[in-house]
């Protein structure tokens, strides 16, 4: 990506400047005071934080690998679109990315269940796009969402009907 160095994973992902930037980026965001490995493979096997049902951990979960997804994509942008980003839009990328994965997981996992700890409640406000607030008493989507009973009807006189359902064998 910086154009300086061989392109290995390592320094695509982790040591090169622009990659660099959105992990220092990404530590400020979440106030980790944290050095980065020096591998790729020891971001995935090194952050690691005990099992709890928080904002905190599904952060931890799924940053790492949101940050090497959006910095793949934007080496891949560069090289068969010719087109770069700019740091700014790239680090809005993963904030986005983020907070949409984050905010899948507190409504998959119902984290109203259980208290919010005071790291929940400052990520919650550094990160605004987060949306962890309790719908009808508690966080996520009605599991069963409202249907409509569909009835299939013969066609006019004169009228061919073709469904298009997408069913085979």
């Amino acid at each position: 990506m910086c154009n300086k160095a061989e392109e290995t994973l390592d320094h695509l992902l982790l040591q090169c400047k622009e990659a660099q930037k959105v992990w220092k980026f990404l530590l400020g965001k979440l106030n980790w005071a944290i050095l980065l490995p020096n591998s790729i493979s020891d971001i995935f096997t090194s952050w690691k934080i005990p099992c709890r049902k928080s904002i905190l951990s599904s952060l931890w979960l799924v940053a790492s690998f949101l940050v090497v997804w959006e910095i793949w994509k934007e080496r891949n942008r560069r090289i068969f679109q010719e087109k770069a980003e700019s740091e700014e839009s790239l680090c809005a990328r993963v904030e986005r990315a983020i907070a949409e994965a984050v905010s899948a997981t507190a409504r998959n996992h119902n984290l109203a269940k259980h208290p919010f700890t005071n790291e929940d409640r400052d990520i919650q406000a550094k990160w605004p796009l987060i949306h962890c607030q309790p719908i009808n008493g508690s966080l996520g989507v009605d599991p069963s969402p409202p249907t409509e009973k569909v009835k299939w009807e013969p066609p006019s006189k004169q009228w061919i009907k073709i469904n298009f359902d997408g069913a085979s064998k």
